[in-house]
């Protein structure tokens, strides 16, 4: 049995189109939440100066681990995991 890990470049663009789509729609919410904060608060300066030291902190520790950290699920191809249970055990 023989697996077929190619992609068309078609499959590539639209995860890409997604994939932003996601982390738009993820930025956008926690930015309307921390407005939300902010006003609740009576738009004190200390809320938003932690709002904005958490943002930071955030953001620096999502490009680190982006950086640095290799993610991969059982049968990607070229991985840690190489090729999944199901599949090693379908071939023997």
């Amino acid at each position: 049995m023989e697996v077929n890990n190619n992609q068309s470049p078609q499959c590539g663009a639209t995860n890409d189109v997604v994939n932003v789509m996601y982390n738009v729609c993820i930025a956008s919410a926690e930015v309307t939440l921390a407005l939300r904060t902010y006003a609740l608060w009576s738009r004190n300066r200390r809320v938003l100066a932690i709002l904005i030291g958490l943002l930071v902190v955030f953001i620096i520790a999502a490009g680190l681990v982006g950086a640095m950290g290799k993610f991969s699920l059982p049968g990607d191809s070229g991985l840690p995991y190489g090729e999944s249970f199901l599949v090693s055990q379908a071939m023997s």
